[in-house]
């Protein structure tokens, strides 16, 4: 008897089917409705099947007594099974399992990601309840932008400061975010605002403790090198470039990190480490001119569907150098500077040959991008006669020979 109580008492939250009780079987659209007209707060919970947080918060969390009175007297509670209803999930956004997303008169108050306890979650809601939530992250990383403009750096840099903590362990469809123009902001504000500079310097090196310990994650590298760059200590990351760089198993680790090495590589000059991150110059030259054709007919394309003329302006097309420079230069650095006694140069000549035979313009990005890196050759200069390119591209060609623009 004793026996069969317990057991009647571990399931009286959980629904005939299996769901907990806490959740409404209505649906998202009638549970929005129904949540704006009685004036209750409207709580939709991301899950799926095969998400392990996910199951184990439906035997734990959701019910619990205190999430079920606090649901009873303030809130209903939509189940949004991911992949039964992708079109309603695209709609709320990036999502990773779970996320709880707490909404007021049909108005998102904020979004929490994995696993929530059932006393964090009550919490959680509760502040949402009293206004208490923090802002949504893009409306205050655009708060912190305004106060920096606004000469306000010092507000800046605590509203930068809170969003890196906070989410620091959030849906990484956040990341290219955080590690962009978030860092970005950041490395504004560090520069104006030695205490912020202090305080990410800090961060940062919590970071490398904990890589140097060996409790390395993704995300832990990715903050590393972002507040590398935002900190303006971007030889750090070269030098970590150039240590890994013979390693047997880094190739993927430093692909994975590509665009950030290669932006910070090129502001600080390092090009060795560029030549590291392009292994293959001719195959890089190759993806990036393609990439930068099939923009350009995009462009083209819905200008006339549109009923405007095509897009004709200097440097937007492949065969003038302004848009080859932005294409190809880190292919021409990586090329000069890999340890091959030229042959990366030499295939990277033949494929640029070979892909744009009707114009010149990429000798001149050529020219452009060998003086920049100091390793300019009496062969390229050769070209500039040989090929007429200042008759060609008046004021692009480099004053490399003492008789030019």
């Amino acid at each position: 008897m004793i026996a069969t109580t317990m057991v009647t008492a571990a399931v009286c939250s959980v629904s005939l089917a299996g769901e907990p009780e806490v959740f409404s079987d209505a649906g998202y659209e009638a549970d929005r409705a129904a949540a704006i007209e009685q004036d209750r707060l409207h709580l939709v919970y991301a899950t799926a099947s095969w998400c392990p947080p996910c199951r184990r918060m439906k035997t734990t969390t959701w019910v619990d007594e205190s999430v079920e009175s606090w649901v009873g007297q303030h809130g209903i509670v939509t189940a949004l099974d991911v992949d039964e209803f992708p079109q309603i999930a695209g709609d709320l956004g990036g999502l990773s399992m779970p996320t709880m997303i707490l909404f007021e008169a049909g108005e998102e108050l904020g979004r929490t990601v994995g696993y929530q306890s059932a006393a964090d979650l009550v919490a959680w809601m509760e502040a949402g309840r009293k206004s208490e939530l923090p802002l949504p992250v893009m409306d205050q990383l655009r708060l912190a932008t305004d106060l920096y403009y606004d000469d306000r750096v010092d507000e800046s840099f605590e509203q930068l400061l809170d969003l890196w903590e906070r989410t620091r362990w959030a849906d990484e469809t956040f990341d290219d975010v955080r590690h962009g123009f978030m860092a970005a902001h950041i490395g504004f504000v560090v520069e104006a605002h030695a205490p912020a500079h202090q305080a990410f310097s800090d961060i940062r090196d919590r970071d490398q403790a904990a890589l140097e310990r060996g409790e390395v994650s993704w995300r832990t590298l990715a903050d590393w090198i972002a507040l590398n760059g935002a900190l303006g200590d971007e030889e750090r990351t070269m030098e970590w470039v150039e240590r890994i760089a013979s390693r047997e198993n880094s190739r993927s680790t430093l692909d994975r990190f590509s665009v950030p090495i290669r932006m910070q590589a090129t502001e600080v000059g390092h090009w060795n480490a560029l030549a590291i991150m392009i292994d293959d110059p001719a195959g890089h030259a190759r993806r990036e001119l393609a990439g930068r054709a099939e923009m350009i007919d995009r462009w083209n394309t819905e200008f006339e569907s549109e009923g405007k003329p095509e897009l004709v302006l200097p440097g937007n097309q492949l065969d003038h150098p302004v848009m080859m420079g932005t294409t190809i230069d880190e292919a021409v650095i990586a090329a000069l500077h890999a340890d091959d006694e030229g042959v990366r140069e030499q295939e990277l000549i033949a494929a640029l040959e070979e892909l744009s035979p009707h114009s010149q313009a990429w000798r001149v990005t050529f020219l452009v991008a060998a003086d920049r890196c100091g390793r300019l050759q009496e062969r390229h200069v050769d070209w500039i006669e040989r090929y007429s390119l200042r008759e060609s591209f008046p004021g692009e060609v480099p004053n490399v020979d003492g008789t030019g623009d």
